[in-house]
């Protein structure tokens, strides 16, 4: 178990266009991995596309995002420290072809 105390977390939004228009995608599945273990954890974003993933140790994590209809999208290299959230891990999602 992570002690609290040492525990970061990760937070953004998730997107996609309409017509120009960046419009939030609620219900996207949202997944942390890390180098050592896989998945640590996951989510689905709510109404305004946004997620909070927190209770994550100290390091190095991949985010991806999927959603039934679009490409799935990941950030990789997202720093997460003690006590503190990372914001602003923002994916704006494709459509699939």
């Amino acid at each position: 178990l992570t002690d609290l105390l040492d525990a970061g977390g990760i937070s953004g939004t998730v997107t996609t266009m309409i017509d120009g228009t960046e419009t939030p995608v609620a219900g996207a599945s949202v997944t942390v991995f890390d180098d050592e273990n896989g998945e640590v954890t996951s989510t689905a974003t709510g109404d305004g596309g946004t997620y909070v993933l927190g209770g994550l140790p100290a390091g190095t994590y991949r985010v991806e995002v999927s959603f039934n209809g679009f490409e799935d999208a990941e950030v990789s290299d997202v720093s997460v420290t003690a006590a503190q959230t990372t914001d602003n891990v923002d994916v704006t999602l494709t459509a699939s072809p």
